[in-house]
C-alpha cells in the first residue's frame, strides 16, 4: 500500500507535545519558511516545543564550506542558512515565545520554540 504524503504547508498533525523539523527550514525561502513554521504553530498544543535542527551560522561567517554550502542552498531550493537573529525573528513572527538555541557537539543546533 502507497504511503500518506503530507504537505507541512497545509497541516501537521494537531495537538502534539513536540514536533521536530530536521534540515527542513534552510531549504526554503524566507516565506515558505514562515508558513511551515506557521502551520506548526497552529497545530501545537499550548506549551508544546518545536525543535528546529539546523547549522546556525555565526554573524558575518566568511569560510568558504560556509559560503559554498550556503550558495548551494539559494540555488537548489531557494533556501538559506540562518545566524541565531534570523531563527529568532522567524519564529517569533510565527507566534512562538522562550526562543533558545542548543548548540550540538555537531555542525548542527537544535532551535527550541515553545508554542504560548
Amino acid at each position: 500500500m502507497r504511503g500518506r504524503r503530507g504537505d507541512f504547508f497545509a497541516s501537521v498533525p494537531p495537538r502534539g507535545d513536540a514536533y521536530v523539523l530536521a534540515q527542513i527550514i534552510h531549504d526554503w525561502p524566507e516565506e515558505e519558511a514562515l508558513t511551515i513554521l506557521s502551520t506548526c504553530h497552529r497545530a501545537m498544543a499550548p506549551g508544546a516545543r518545536l525543535w528546529v535542527i539546523e547549522q546556525v551560522i555565526e554573524p558575518g561567517e566568511d569560510s568558504v564550506g560556509f559560503m559554498l554550502f550556503d550558495l548551494n542552498m539559494l540555488l537548489f531550493f531557494g533556501g538559506q542558512e540562518c545566524t541565531e537573529e534570523e531563527y529568532r525573528n522567524l519564529l517569533e513572527a510565527a507566534g512562538f515565545g522562550e526562543i533558545r538555541v542548543l548548540p550540538t557537539e555537531t555542525d548542527w543546533s537544535v532551535v527550541e520554540a515553545v508554542r504560548p
